[in-house]
């Protein structure tokens, strides 16, 4: 008897196994490029916001009148992440086709809306 009760919990875990990766948590369906071009609002010049998300990670850059400055960070199963930028922190949230954030900076906070694949 003790060894079907372990040959069953043996079972159990490896069907447990083998079904985590498909059961569990999907990031690819946010990879690809999402950009947004940000319009000026008081002292904030133009933006373009490009994010490259690949597996649970991105990488991108928001180009402005200053420069441009780099940003990388880690996505969630639901779409969120948080980007540093100007040493500051903001979230940013990825949907099926738009992603939204708030630009910080010193002079002003924007709010971004930006689309998969520009």
């Amino acid at each position: 008897m003790r060894h079907q009760f372990q040959a069953a919990i043996l079972r159990l875990s490896a069907a447990a196994l083998l079904a985590a990766p498909l059961g569990g948590c999907s990031f690819d369906k946010f990879d690809g490029r999402w950009v947004a071009n940000v319009p000026p609002a008081g002292n904030c010049c133009p933006s373009r916001v490009v994010m490259d998300v690949d597996g649970h990670k991105f990488n991108g850059s928001v180009e402005d009148c200053d420069g441009a400055t780099t940003m990388q960070g880690h996505v969630d199963a639901q779409g969120n992440a948080k980007l540093h930028l100007h040493g500051q922190d903001a979230a940013v949230h990825f949907g099926d086709v738009n992603f939204t954030t708030t630009l910080p900076n010193d002079r002003c906070q924007r709010p971004v809306l930006g689309n998969r694949g520009g």
